[in-house]
């Protein structure tokens, strides 16, 4: 449902950001690649790193003449819960604005707040992000998948839901939102299972 909002909001301009001007397209060489590493802080399988951000950054990167997605992955952390997740990057072009163009295509796919692309052989970094993430920790043995479908009803565009992972005795479900206040909210007034919803950092 957040999702759909966002693509509302967006559809008058369907790729926000900074193009590169055309004479900055035409003086880079066609053989030239720039590596570029883009880090999010959020809670995903390989599977939906793949679906819900690679694939169409990838889609929209080939169709715009930008780059190209070489890979992706998502990086340990502890307790059985991901850090993060990275993807990289060839781009056509050091410009500054090719950088906040990305990062734009990525707000557009709702990314979190704190995300960054940086290019590998330099300092050049772009900081972007607007969703922030929610994690409701329940008994790995309750009903998740009900609750899952409960919450992300009662939140509708607040939020969405975006996986879980089971954590030893825990099943993690994680939402995220341009609220975290407003989504915690909503959710401990519709389960009791969701009252000490955490977020996600």
């Amino acid at each position: 449902m957040f999702m759909k909002h966002l693509l509302r909001k967006a559809q008058p301009t369907p790729v926000p950001g900074m193009p590169l001007d055309d004479a900055d397209r035409a003086t880079t060489p066609a053989a030239a690649v720039h590596r570029a590493v883009v880090e999010m802080p959020i809670k995903l399988s390989d599977d939906a790193l793949a679906e819900e951000f690679s694939q169409p950054l990838r889609t929209t990167l080939l169709e715009r003449g930008l780059g190209d997605v070489v890979g992706h992955k998502v990086k340990p952390g502890r307790e059985d819960e991901p850090k993060g997740v990275e993807i990289r990057l060839v781009l056509v072009s050091k410009h500054p604005n090719i950088l906040r163009t990305v990062g734009a295509m990525l707000d557009g796919m709702a990314a979190p707040v704190g995300s960054t692309i940086t290019f590998v052989d330099s300092e050049q970094r772009h900081l972007f992000g607007r969703t922030e993430g929610v994690a409701v920790d329940i008994d790995k043995r309750q009903d998740w998948q009900g609750l899952a479908a409960d919450l992300s009803d009662a939140l509708g565009p607040l939020g969405d839901y975006r996986g879980a992972r089971e954590r030893g005795p825990l099943r993690s479900l994680y939402f995220y939102g341009e609220s975290f206040a407003a989504m915690q909210a909503k959710m401990a007034a519709t389960s009791p299972m969701a009252a000490r919803a955490r977020r996600l950092t």
